[in-house]
């Protein structure tokens, strides 16, 4: 059986994920992840991560903000606990983390995700090599690009669903604006932005934090059709984006991979699902064709 990993908001949304076939969640806490639809206190995640255990979820605990020097304090006592809650994987993009893991040999815990980074097999080998459970290839690939890497390599991870990150900055791009055009609103953590540039027609959402700022493909990805053709290829874990999208789509979506996965036939229930969720820009994506081709 594949693993599907999304996150929940809240307990409801963790038992809902469950029910509808998700059996990994990817969980938060307020200071070391970023691009989340959800961030909790140490309290709650620690009823979350307990809750997740209890109703037999694997737990993943995102790590991938940019850790700046003043920021590198703050890793290993949050390790320390990780590894207390024996949570069973770890999602970074800051090398550092593979550095400070290596203290407590929780390195095969980790997934490797640097968004546009893990693009060819090389990459990914050399990070398995070191010993991390597996990397995240990039969501920007065709297909045909992505099956070529999961052939040569192990435990290789991709998103298959939902408003793909286009850009993630440092910067607080949405304050910087609205200081530019002295305008005093509070835009942090809303989920409903939406910016157009001048040379295309959709709207992508937006989003800031005290982290930096995130700008999400103008679709939601899906990728029905093209599920089989990744197993098939070696992918065994996928992972669905939570942001900006109703969870009763997202368990819709989960549940549709569980049916294509089992071998329903993935074209009719592509077919219903556009349908259903006409109100959405389904798309797959850069599947079919290179990133070069689709930007103006």
């Amino acid at each position: 059986m594949i693993n599907i990993l999304c996150s929940p908001i809240d307990e409801l949304e963790m038992l809902k994920l469950k029910e509808a076939g998700c059996n990994m969640v990817l969980l938060s806490d307020e200071f070391h992840g970023t691009r989340m639809p959800a961030f909790f206190s140490m309290n709650k995640l620690d009823m979350m991560i307990d809750n997740a255990k209890k109703w037999d979820l694997k737990v993943v605990i995102a790590m991938n903000r940019i850790y700046m020097e003043e920021d590198l304090n703050s890793i290993d006592p949050y390790l320390e606990y990780l590894v207390k809650k024996d949570v069973d994987y770890i999602y970074y993009n800051d090398p550092c983390i593979y550095i400070h893991a290596l203290k407590y040999d929780i390195t095969d815990r980790l997934i490797y995700n640097p968004d546009t980074l893990c693009s060819n097999s090389f990459d990914i080998n050399f990070m398995l090599h070191k010993g991390i459970y597996g990397c995240v290839i990039a969501k920007e690939l065709t297909l045909q690009q992505m099956c070529e890497i999961a052939g040569k390599t192990n435990n290789s991870m991709v998103i298959i669903h939902g408003y793909l990150n286009m850009s993630y900055s440092k910067r607080l791009l949405l304050d910087s604006y609205l200081d530019m055009i002295n305008k005093d609103i509070d835009l942090k953590h809303n989920y409903h932005l939406k910016l157009k540039e001048a040379t295309r027609n959709d709207y992508m959402p937006v989003y800031e934090d005290d982290k930096g700022t995130c700008i999400y493909t103008p679709y939601v990805q899906e990728s029905f059709e093209e599920l089989n053709i990744l197993i098939d290829s070696g992918v065994n874990n996928f992972i669905i984006e939570r942001s900006f999208v109703d969870i009763e789509m997202i368990c819709d979506a989960i549940r549709a991979y569980r049916d294509i996965e089992s071998g329903k036939d993935a074209k009719l229930i592509k077919e219903a699902f556009y349908q259903k969720y006409d109100n959405y820009p389904l798309s797959s994506g850069y599947m079919y064709q290179k990133t070069t081709l689709v930007k103006v």
